[in-house]
């Protein structure tokens, strides 16, 4: 039964490798497993209509480590299977090897899998991030570094990169492909309900 599944799943979708097919299935399989668990109903958020998000949060940072290289392993097979991927790191520095991220932008890029890095200090990711990104999205930066590090990119002159002090909330200045690579400032449609800026812990007491 299993077979004639894969088979007739490679004959409508015109896919000549079965056994991507059969590591999909499999890998669907577990995933759905893995969503009835418990601790995983817990510590991650399984959706349907073609996302996975996953919430590190709560995990040591070996373990983080160890899920992500799992994930990153398996994003090439997904791609040739569905054809692209839009993969969203948040703060990547905390649980994605260096070297890591630059074969996302230098390898995976050419295989169907568009990466978007989201971090609120700029410095913490690799050169190659900014020499080779097709798209810029900056909000209010003041850290001399940060500033220094996004100039790398070559998208934009210091003058530009200057007035990203002066963002107001809710305005960003959007720079690249989307925009022929023209500086855009661009204001925010607020989401109702939603905290765009996340929360922010208060101090330990002591």
């Amino acid at each position: 039964m299993r077979a004639d599944f894969v088979n007739e799943v490679a004959r409508v979708l015109k896919i000549s490798r079965r056994d991507l097919i059969e590591k999909d299935l499999i890998l669907h399989q577990i995933l759905a497993g893995l969503s009835q668990d418990n601790f995983f109903a817990e510590n991650f958020l399984f959706k349907g209509g073609g996302a996975l998000i996953l919430n590190l949060a709560g995990m040591k940072g070996w373990q983080r480590k160890i899920l992500v290289s799992f994930v990153l392993a398996k994003l090439d097979e997904v791609a040739q299977i569905i054809g692209s991927l839009a993969v969203f790191f948040e703060e990547a520095h905390l649980y994605v090897e260096s070297q890591n991220i630059i074969d996302i932008v230098t390898r995976m890029r050419h295989l169907g899998i568009y990466p978007t890095f989201i971090t609120n200090v700029p410095s913490t990711l690799p050169d190659e991030i900014y020499t080779l990104l097709d798209n810029l999205v900056e909000f209010l930066i003041l850290n001399e570094t940060d500033l220094n590090h996004i100039a790398r990119s070559g998208k934009i002159d210091l003058e530009t990169i200057a007035t990203l002090k002066l963002l107001e909330q809710g305005k960003c200045m959007m720079v690249g492909r989307a925009t022929s690579n023209y500086p855009l400032f661009v204001h925010i449609t607020p989401v109702p309900n939603v905290v765009m800026g996340g929360d922010t812990k208060p101090p330990v007491r002591t």
